[in-house]
């Protein structure tokens, strides 16, 4: 069955997340690459436009489909290339582990590349 559900993935991501790093007696916050160029499945059911201020604002559902064995952090920065070529940006919610996936609520981080 996990084969069959990654015959699906046709996008790629690159996840980052933050890590704690001790400088002498000073921990700072790191980013660090988790995974590389993982095979993955974006899936968008809606968008809707609100009016923030001055710009327009695009709210959606969103989701990051990767295989199960992934540790991905909550918050995770992830960068996921379509198989259009087209890069976006995102920020994942903490994952949610099944059998055959696992699954992560994606909001536009900043700007479509």
């Amino acid at each position: 069955m996990l084969k069959a559900v990654e015959r699906l993935y046709r996008d790629r991501a690159t996840i980052k997340g933050y890590t704690t790093k001790k400088i002498g007696s000073i921990t700072k916050a790191a980013l660090v690459t988790v995974v590389e160029d993982q095979p993955c499945k974006v899936s968008l059911k809606s968008q809707k436009a609100t009016e923030q201020g001055i710009a327009a604002q695009i709210d959606y559902d969103a989701k990051l489909y990767l295989p199960p064995d992934l540790d991905v952090p909550d918050g995770a920065e992830i960068i996921v290339t379509g198989i259009n070529g087209r890069v976006t940006d995102y920020v994942g919610s903490r994952p949610f582990g099944y059998a055959t996936h696992q699954e992560i609520y994606l909001k536009y981080k900043d700007k479509v590349r």
